[in-house]
């Protein structure tokens, strides 16, 4: 039969659920939105009848519910993927990913686990005023390996605002905006004293009384 998103599934077919129906009873559970399901038979009405991923449970999904909630279930983001094992993992991987996620994608797959590196990615494409520019896969993956998402203690973050305070680059740019702030001072100092002297030269006679 064919979904909503006008993708074609079968008997056998992965599926998953995107949407929590409390009605729809399996086993001593209910459907759930991100529960994984194997198709087991489809009515000539477009109802499914599902068996719970690596489990025993079915369920009996009404074409309404399947029409608007169900979705082939071979992908999934790499949130949804934590704890699963599969035969053969295919990971998407571009410049936006972080260290955390990139483990769980390569690490799903029993007997393969590829990385599909997208070296054009443009995070901001939006703003971006050139084409996208071709990057070397390699640099590409030392940076999302570099790139942390996971939120970081109190104690770890004083402890990285310590180092970032002492590092060659910020000495250097702070020392730079401190230069900076003084040149001009010093140019506003001079402008007004210049200022203050021409006043004093017009308000004079050649004789050095003032008028």
């Amino acid at each position: 039969m064919r979904l909503a998103d006008d993708v074609t599934v079968g008997v056998g077919d992965v599926v998953v659920t995107r949407h929590n129906q409390r009605a729809l009873v399996t086993g001593r559970g209910w459907v759930k939105n991100g529960d994984d399901w194997v198709v087991q038979a489809i009515g000539q009405d477009g109802s499914m009848r599902v068996q719970r991923a690596g489990g025993e449970a079915v369920a009996q999904l009404p074409a309404g519910y399947v029409q608007a909630h169900v979705e082939l279930g071979y992908a999934s983001t790499a949130h949804r993927a934590q704890g699963r094992t599969v035969d053969t993992a295919h990971a998407y991987v571009s410049a936006a990913t972080v260290r955390e996620p990139l483990y769980v994608m390569a690490t799903r797959g029993r007997e393969s686990n590829r990385l599909y590196i997208d070296t054009t990615y443009d995070p901001d494409v939006a703003t971006s005023h050139e084409g996208a520019i071709e990057g070397d896969p390699v640099e590409v993956l030392e940076g999302v390996i570099r790139t942390s998402g996971a939120d970081l203690s109190a104690t770890a973050t004083r402890r990285a605002e310590e180092e970032a305070a002492l590092a060659e680059w910020r000495v250097m740019a702070q020392g730079g905006a401190v230069l900076d702030v003084y040149r001009r001072r010093r140019i506003a100092i001079g402008q007004q004293e210049e200022r203050a002297r021409l006043q004093l030269d017009r308000g004079q006679t050649p004789g050095g009384l003032r008028l």
